[in-house]
């Protein structure tokens, strides 16, 4: 008789365990998914403002290219002025 009562309180105790580990896994991978739902949205917001930065970006080097082209082509003074204008800080 006291073996059933000593093999049920072993059960219990053990299923007491089993459960909390199973409960801590679980929380476990739940806060392992939040992070990385977390990151994603972080990565999505870096590479939008990524987007924008590149399209401004590419949009100047084009704007200075063809600047640079135009006063390349014109032999004033003035042209010459404005293309110095962005190395040195003194008018000629």
């Amino acid at each position: 008789m006291w073996w059933g009562v000593l093999i049920g309180l072993l059960g219990l105790g053990a299923g007491f365990f089993g459960l909390r580990r199973a409960s801590i896994t679980e929380g476990r991978i739940t806060e392992n998914n939040r992070q990385r739902r977390y990151a994603e949205m972080i990565l999505k917001e870096v590479t939008k403002a990524d987007e924008t930065i590149d399209k401004k970006t590419e949009a100047n080097v084009k704007l200075v290219r063809r600047t640079t082209r135009r006063r390349l082509k014109t032999k004033s003074k003035k042209a010459a002025q404005s293309f110095l204008s962005r190395t040195k800080t003194e008018k000629w």
